[in-house]
């Protein structure tokens, strides 16, 4: 009971949907075969632990990603009053 519970937030946490209906599956598939769940691209053929591995690792890029456009944002509005 404890291990369901934990898989069940693990899943929460993540956003990672487990709906297999056809609405939520095609609105999340890109062009490429790959599935957006919040900004993190999971392969099409993915099984459990492919998959929570494949997203731990985008999870610094994505983090980096987010700084890079604070910086530039605020690089961009400080440069029009410099």
């Amino acid at each position: 009971m404890k291990t369901r519970a934990v898989i069940c937030i693990l899943f929460l946490v993540t956003g990672i949907s487990l709906a297999q209906n056809g609405t939520l599956q095609n609105r999340n598939i890109l062009h490429d075969g790959t599935r957006r769940t919040f900004a993190l691209y999971i392969p099409a053929d993915y099984n459990g632990a492919a998959m929570a591995f494949y997203v731990a690792n985008q999870i610094p890029d994505r983090i980096a990603s987010v700084a890079g456009v604070a910086a530039h944002l605020n690089y961009t509005v400080m440069d029009q009053y410099i």
